[in-house]
C-alpha cells in the first residue's frame, strides 16, 4: 500500500512538472529567440561601427594625400623658381668673368646699363598692356644677364603680387631683401611689401617682425605705421597697437583710416 501511494505521488509530481514545463516552454523559447536576436544585432552593430571607422580612416588618408600633393606642388614650384634665380646668378658670374677678361683685352668694359634700361622700359610697357606672360619672360632674360638688377626683381615681385601668386611673390621679395642687403640698397618699402605678402599667406607673426624692420628704417612713414597698427590689432597686441596708432596720429592726423583703426582698437 505504501509503495502504491509513493508511486502515485511520483506520477502526480511528474505530471505537474510536465504541465508547468509545457506552459513555460513557449516563454523560454521566446526568451531564447530574443537573446539570439540581441546577439545578432550586437554583432551587426559592431560590424557597422568597424566599417564606419575604416571609412573615416580612408577619408582622412585621402585628405592627407590631397594636402601632401598640394603641398608638394607648392614646394616644387618654389624650388623651380629658386633654381631659376640660382641659374641666373651662375650665368651672371660667367658674364662678369668674361667682361673682366674683355676689359683687360680692350681696356674698356661693355656698356650694358643702357641696354638694361631699355629692357626695363619695354617690360613696363608690357605690364601696362597686361601682357604679363611676355613681361615675365623678358624679366627672366634680363635677370640672366644682370642678376643684381633689383629693379627687375621688384617688377617681378609686383607682377606675382598682382596675379595673387603670393608664394612666388614671397620668394622673390625675400631674394630682393637678401640682394639689397648685400648691395646696401635695402629700402623700408621692400620690407613692407614682404610683410603684406606674409600676412596674405597667414603668417601674421612673421609679417609683424618684418614690418618692424621697415619702421626701423622709416619711423615716420604713415603707410608702415598704419600697417603695423592693423597687424597688431589682428594679432591681439593691444599695447603695441596703441603705440603705433598714437605715432601715426601725431605724424598724419588727417589719415583717412584713423577712425576705423580707433574703432578696432576699442574692441580689443
Amino acid at each position: 500500500m505504501l509503495n502504491l501511494t509513493a508511486f502515485l505521488i511520483i506520477i502526480v509530481s511528474l505530471t505537474v512538472i510536465i504541465i508547468i514545463l509545457s506552459r513555460k516552454f513557449p516563454l523560454l523559447k521566446h526568451i531564447e529567440l530574443e537573446l539570439v536576436d540581441r546577439e545578432k544585432k550586437a554583432k551587426y552593430l559592431l560590424v557597422e561601427q568597424r566599417l564606419k571607422r575604416n571609412i573615416d580612416k580612408i577619408k582622412e588618408r585621402i585628405k592627407l594625400n590631397s594636402l601632401i600633393q598640394n603641398g608638394s606642388k607648392v614646394i616644387d614650384n618654389v624650388k623651380s623658381f629658386v633654381q631659376i634665380l640660382n641659374s641666373a646668378k651662375k650665368e651672371y658670374l660667367i658674364r662678369l668673368k668674361n667682361a673682366k677678361r674683355k676689359k683687360n683685352e680692350t681696356g674698356a668694359p661693355p656698356n650694358d646699363q643702357s641696354v638694361n634700361d631699355e629692357r626695363l622700359a619695354a617690360i613696363r610697357q608690357l605690364v601696362q598692356q597686361n601682357n604679363l606672360e611676355d613681361a615675365e619672360k623678358m624679366i627672366f632674360e634680363l635677370i640672366k644677364n644682370d642678376p643684381k638688377n633689383l629693379e627687375a626683381y621688384k617688377m617681378l615681385g609686383d607682377m606675382y603680387f598682382d596675379k595673387k601668386n603670393f608664394v612666388h611673390a614671397e620668394a622673390t621679395l625675400e631674394h630682393i631683401l637678401q640682394l639689397g642687403q648685400r648691395l646696401k640698397k635695402i629700402k623700408a618699402l621692400d620690407y613692407l611689401q614682404l610683410a603684406k605678402v606674409k600676412l596674405l599667406l597667414d603668417k601674421a607673426d612673421e609679417a609683424l617682425q618684418i614690418a618692424k624692420k621697415a619702421v626701423s628704417l622709416e619711423p615716420s612713414n604713415p603707410k608702415i605705421l598704419h600697417f603695423l597698427t592693423k597687424i597688431c590689432i589682428l594679432t591681439r597686441q593691444k599695447d603695441l597697437a596703441w603705440k603705433y596708432y598714437i605715432r601715426l596720429k601725431k605724424i598724419n592726423g588727417e589719415n583717412s583710416g584713423l577712425d576705423d583703426l580707433l574703432e578696432e582698437l576699442k574692441k580689443l
